[in-house]
């Protein structure tokens, strides 16, 4: 038998980055759970380019790595930060918001 789990995901509301976007880069990998079973892991030394915002913070996106939340799908996503810590993700496609387990410092 196969259990589905599925991300929850919260509808929001998404504006384009303003000109110039913010950027940083992450200095040690980090490993985040948003409550599915599999982590999505961020490679140290990969640099983050704002995206756009939510209410829920700023969506950032990288090309040196392939961003994925999984459950019994694979969503890629854009990381979701406010006030220096990751708060959550951005589904791309979707275009949703799913909240990270616990908050995590990674700026």
């Amino acid at each position: 038998m196969f259990d589905i789990v599925s991300v929850k995901q919260i509808a929001t509301q998404f504006s384009p980055a303003k000109t110039p976007p913010e950027e940083f880069t992450l200095a040690g990998s980090h490993e985040i759970s948003i409550g599915t079973g599999f982590k999505t892991t961020l490679k140290s030394g990969t640099r983050w380019v704002e995206f756009g915002r939510l209410p829920e913070g700023t969506v950032f996106i990288t090309k040196d790595q392939v961003v994925v939340v999984e459950a019994s799908n694979i969503h890629e996503a854009g990381i979701v930060v406010r006030q220096d810590a990751l708060v959550g993700f951005f589904l791309l496609v979707e275009k949703t918001f799913t909240p990270a387990k616990q908050n995590q410092i990674i700026k």
